[in-house]
């Protein structure tokens, strides 16, 4: 047990670390895409994560500016990680079946990890609002600023489990459906776990970010309602009101670095696990790299193709050179 919680703490500071840049990125776009919508996303950083890192870049911030929040994005997944999996282990060991090559069905699965999800979600919530406020309030005039970003610690709590929900759900049965399918399909090969993380990221794009940015939204909003652009009394009026004043597509802001670091997850998560338990041969190495290579080019792909004038992604950091 000690040795499957040890697992799940590396994998998940390590993929923590890697995917955080395009968190900020996404959090930025959710935040200032508030109240605008579709129409004047390209003046207000609405869509585009090549012209939010531009605009902080002409401010004069550097690429360390995509670490911002980074603690409490840290602490928010270390609780999180360290509720779900004890809930998880301790559950599972209490239903599994008798015989030890038998196990709990997918569906019971993804029931019990989307179960466990929830209490995580509850006990990380209180450092996802601190996160959302960092970052929502970097660069923001003084009457913005909180004299206390721990106000209201609970805030955007429904949305956060059911987005803990999906993810857990989600990501399970189509990462395993996808898996099964390219290995039945073509047996043995280095191309089911990148297709399988590239489709596990797309689907959970699709179906997550809405929730995630009614999260965002609720978690960003100030006491003061003179303050905020919109003001919300729940889940569903938030929904409502972000539509009927920005449109449908005003949920689905910040897509690409959503996308971008759910696949990055995914991956660093399997190369963690791998890395940890020493199963470091040649094919799995190439099976776990070769995802990185692929979101490689698609990144530079998008980035070579943006209409407009910045200086690029750089992630120095990571030494990509994107832009």
């Amino acid at each position: 047990m000690l040795q499957t919680f040890l697992l799940s703490f590396s994998a998940g500071a390590v993929s923590t670390a890697i995917s955080h840049p395009f968190e900020f990125l996404k959090l930025r776009a959710q935040v200032y895409n508030e109240g605008i919508g579709i129409v004047l996303r390209n003046q207000h950083s609405g869509y585009s994560m090549n012209l939010i890192y531009s605009q902080l870049a002409n401010r004069g911030y550097g690429d360390k500016v995509l670490y911002t929040g980074f603690a409490n994005a840290l602490k928010a997944r270390m609780t999180y990680l360290g509720v779900r999996n004890l809930i998880y282990k301790i559950v599972y060991d209490q239903v599994k079946p008798a015989k030890r090559n038998n196990d709990l069905t997918l569906r019971e699965k993804m029931l019990l990890s989307s179960f466990a999800g929830a209490a995580g979600a509850i006990a990380s919530n209180p450092f996802e609002v601190r996160l959302v406020r960092e970052v929502g309030e970097l660069g923001r005039s003084e009457k913005f600023l909180r004299g206390n970003t721990q106000q209201a610690p609970m805030a955007g709590l429904a949305p956060a489990i059911l987005r803990a929900v999906l993810i857990n759900s989600i990501a399970t049965s189509v990462y395993d459906f996808c898996k099964e399918g390219f290995f039945n399909t073509f047996g043995h090969n280095h191309i089911g776990k990148p297709w399988s993380c590239l489709v596990t990221s797309a689907v959970l794009t699709m179906t997550v970010l809405p929730v995630d940015a009614v999260k965002t939204r609720m978690q960003m909003a100030y006491a003061d309602k003179s303050l905020n652009r919109l003001n919300y009394s729940n889940m569903v009026q938030c929904v409502q009101k972000a539509i009927l004043n920005e449109g449908y597509n005003t949920l689905y802001a910040g897509s690409y670095p959503y996308f971008f670091k759910m696949f990055l997850y995914t991956v660093s998560v399997d190369l963690s696990d791998c890395l940890v338990l020493r199963y470091l041969h040649r094919r799995k190495i190439q099976e776990l790299l070769t995802p990185l290579f692929i979101f490689y080019l698609i990144a530079n792909l998008i980035f070579s193709r943006s209409k407009t004038k910045t200086r690029g992604l750089g992630f120095g950091v990571w030494g990509l050179g994107f832009g």
